[in-house]
């Protein structure tokens, strides 16, 4: 039986992931009582309150609108994993990065409501880390059909060309998203915390030039 027919639109990955999606929701209704009605819900690097919500859009509205996003967006990797364009491995891979980056977010939230203290963002910049580390090591398994990656205009009708020129781009840009997520998770617990999120950004962002750039010039060979 091939692949095409084993996977399901709606299969048990779409939906325990986004019910993961909503476990925020439990520690959120318990503790609603405790937790002060305008909370703090964005931070800058310093762990410093920096974005208010009401305590319902918090806890209710942003554990809903994160399962939905992560329903429609498992929805198109079963879609496209259904037509072969995707494997049913690294499909499992994308859809469990919402709820664990969901999951750690809204405990930080919380717990710094709780606290009235400035926000431990450790655990996000670990989530930041990982999540680039994951999508930079599976970049260059990732099908042509589904890479965003910026092409020449002039090779816009050669199809095979295109879709060459983006697994070269993905590739290259894997180089060093992964090691830039890397560097975020193995500092995200140090006092440097910030320092390695801007070091490792900077990185993404002049591997992503770099990429492009090289990759663009070796298209007009």
């Amino acid at each position: 039986m091939s692949e095409e027919k084993k996977i399901r639109i709606i299969d048990a990955t779409l939906i325990i992931t986004t019910i993961v999606c909503l476990i925020p929701l439990i520690p959120g209704f318990i503790l609603w009582d405790k937790l002060p009605d305008t909370m703090a819900r964005h931070f800058d690097l310093q762990g410093n309150a920096n974005g208010y919500n009401s305590k319902f859009v918090c806890i209710v509205i942003y554990p809903c609108f994160l399962a939905l996003l992560n329903f429609f967006m498992c929805l198109l990797f079963n879609i496209k994993a259904k037509k072969e364009e995707l494997s049913s491995k690294l499909k499992n891979v994308f859809c469990w990065i919402m709820p664990i980056v969901s999951i750690i977010i809204f405990w930080t939230i919380i717990k710094t409501n709780l606290s009235a203290e400035t926000a431990n963002v450790s655990s996000v910049f670990f989530a930041c880390g990982l999540v680039f580390t994951i999508i930079g090591n599976y970049l260059p398994k990732v099908p042509a059909s589904i890479i965003s990656f910026p092409v020449p205009p002039s090779i816009l009708n050669d199809k095979k060309k295109v879709d060459d020129i983006k697994k070269i781009g993905a590739r290259r840009m894997g180089y060093f998203v992964v090691p830039s997520g890397f560097l975020i998770m193995i500092t995200a617990f140090t006092p440097i915390n910030f320092i390695g999120f801007y070091v490792g950004l900077g990185l993404f962002i002049v591997g992503t030039i770099i990429a492009i750039v090289t990759t663009w010039k070796q298209s007009k060979l």
